[in-house]
């Protein structure tokens, strides 16, 4: 039986991220010319060493690295048969007001448990 992905091409980016090799992995393993794009250079070498798949450094956030990427794999394969785009997004924070006590006030009239975990855990 033919492998699923033989011999597609994918772009996988953030790969640099363990996220990143469990999306390549399955897909290199079933036949797929991988590559994985992240800026950072030292753990996106690490993943494509596990993987199996080509890294690509470069900022998917970036239109100008994006086309140059993009470019060399055209080159090589002239042609991209399936884009994998991820992202990390970095976890929001309220801003604090000041004299704001983490909302416990507003929770205490709802329960009281809940004011005291709250400022415990510095939940703001």
């Amino acid at each position: 039986m033919r492998p699923r992905f033989d011999g597609r091409v994918a772009l996988v980016t953030s790969a640099g991220t363990a996220t990143g090799a469990a999306t390549a992995a399955p897909m290199r393993s079933e036949g797929a010319h991988v590559y994985m794009l992240g800026r950072r250079e030292a753990p996106l070498e690490v993943m494509a060493t596990v993987t199996g798949a080509i890294a690509v450094v470069a900022d998917a956030a970036d239109a100008v690295q994006v086309r140059s990427a993009l470019g060399r794999i055209l080159q090589r394969h002239n042609r991209l048969d399936a884009a994998i785009a991820q992202s990390r997004r970095p976890r929001r924070r309220r801003a604090r007001r000041p004299g704001d006590d983490c909302g416990a006030a507003r929770a205490a009239s709802i329960s009281p448990s809940r004011s005291s975990s709250c400022v415990k855990r510095r939940r703001c």
